[in-house]
C-alpha cells in the first residue's frame, strides 16, 4: 500500500497540493479525477517521486518512500506520464525494450524478447513491432508507452502501475481492452493500479476507488459509488443536471443510449 498523509506542494507562490490524503491499495484500480488545474498529475508525481512534496509524508508499504533506491523502486512501480515525445526513429519493439532497463539486459535477453512480445499482444500492438515510432498514430504510440511500462513489471507481483490519462487518443476498443487487461491485472497479480482519467463512465465500468479532486484539495475519497454521486460531480465539475440525463440524438430528440446516470 502507498500512503500519503497531508502533502502539500507548492510551485512558486501557487499552492497546488494542499493537505492531501490518498491511499493507493494492492489489488484494485483508484481512480484520480477532478477538473483541469485541480492537482492530479501533480499528487500521481508526489506518489511516484517524480517530485518531493513541501510537507506530509509518503509511505510505500510501512516506509518512506523516498528511502528506497532508484533501482530498487523502478522494479516495484511503473509510471505513464501524460505526455512521452520521442522523435528519434527507434522501432516500436526497441521502444517497448527500454521497460526491462532496471533489469539486467543481456543476461535474459529471451526472457526479455518474450516480455516485450506478451505485452506487445497484450495491448493489441504486437504486429507494429518493426514500424518506426514517430510514424504511428497517437494512438498507436500511446498503446506502445503502455506495453513499455507494463513491460516494466511484467511477472511481478505486489506492484504498482500510475497512469496518467492511458486512453485519452484512444479507439473506444481499446480503451475497453486497456482497462480490461488493467483489472486482470490487479486481480491475478495483486497489482495497485493508480490511473488519473476524466471518462466518468470508464471509471464508472472499471475502478474500485475513487479520489476526487478540486482546487489541490480532496473533495471525496473512497469507493466508486460514494465518491461519484451526483452532487459531488455536479459541485467539482460544475455541470449542469442535464448532463445526468440520457442524451438525445439531434435529429429526432429520442434517447440513443441509456445513461449510467444519475447515479444512486
Amino acid at each position: 500500500m502507498i500512503e500519503a498523509k497531508n502533502i502539500s506542494y507548492s510551485a512558486g507562490s501557487a499552492k497546488i497540493l494542499d493537505s492531501v490524503d490518498a491511499t493507493i491499495k494492492l489489488g484494485d484500480i483508484t481512480a484520480i479525477l477532478g477538473p483541469n488545474g485541480a492537482g492530479k498529475t501533480t499528487l500521481m508525481k508526489c506518489l511516484t517521486v517524480s517530485c518531493q512534496p513541501d510537507s506530509g509524508v509518503i509511505n510505500l508499504e510501512g516506509s518512506s518512500i523516498f528511502d528506497y533506491s532508484l533501482k530498487a523502486l523502478s522494479k516495484k512501480r511503473a509510471v505513464l506520464s501524460q505526455s512521452n515525445p520521442i522523435s528519434f526513429p527507434f522501432t516500436t519493439f526497441e521502444i517497448v525494450m527500454m521497460g526491462r532497463n532496471p533489469y539486467v539486459i543481456g543476461e535474459n535477453y529471451v526472457e526479455d524478447v518474450n516480455i516485450v512480445r506478451e505485452v506487445l499482444e497484450s495491448v493489441d500492438a504486437w504486429h507494429l513491432k518493426d514500424r518506426i515510432f514517430p510514424t504511428l498514430s497517437g494512438g498507436e504510440q500511446q498503446r506502445v508507452h503502455l506495453a513499455r511500462v507494463l513491460a516494466q513489471l511484467w511477472g511481478q507481483e505486489n506492484a504498482y502501475l500510475f497512469l496518467d490519462e492511458p486512453t485519452s487518443a484512444v479507439d473506444l476498443k481499446h480503451q475497453h481492452q486497456i482497462f480490461d487487461l488493467a483489472s486482470k491485472m490487479a486481480k491475478e497479480r495483486n497489482l495497485a493500479i493508480c490511473v488519473i482519467m476524466h471518462d466518468l463512465n470508464l471509471v464508472l465500468r472499471y475502478a474500485d476507488y475513487a479520489i476526487l479532486m478540486r482546487e489541490g484539495r480532496v473533495h471525496a475519497s473512497g469507493r466508486i459509488r460514494d465518491v461519484l454521486t451526483v452532487e459531488n460531480v455536479m459541485g467539482v465539475f460544475e455541470v449542469p443536471p442535464e448532463f445526468f440525463s440520457a442524451p438525445k440524438t439531434r435529429e429526432t430528440n429520442h434517447d440513443w443510449a441509456e445513461s449510467i446516470y444519475p447515479l444512486p
